[in-house]
């Protein structure tokens, strides 16, 4: 779960991203679902189809505040890999 304090510090945009997030797993995770409950795709396919989109989705919320941005800049294309590196320290 994201901190109040990360939410209380992002733009309107970056929320507006993570709310887009949030709708597209959700539409996501509903038709791996039907898929799956058509027969359309196995059990075990459905659960990889999810759990790889909640890796493209999913924030660290144990950062701190300015990683946590950064992750999202880089996430929204706001800034380019190098830029995301150096901000956190590894580039």
């Amino acid at each position: 779960m994201i901190s109040k304090k990360i939410l209380n510090a992002l733009t309107k945009e970056q929320l507006i991203f993570l709310i887009n997030q949030y709708q597209h797993m959700t539409f996501i995770v509903s038709e791996v679902c039907v898929d799956e409950d058509k027969q359309h795709i196995s059990p075990e396919q459905a659960i990889e189809k999810i759990r790889k989109e909640l890796r493209n989705c999913n924030f660290p919320s144990y950062v701190s505040i300015e990683v946590f941005i950064s992750i999202l800049d880089y996430k929204m294309g706001r800034i380019a890999l190098d830029e995301y590196k150096e901000r956190i320290g590894i580039g």
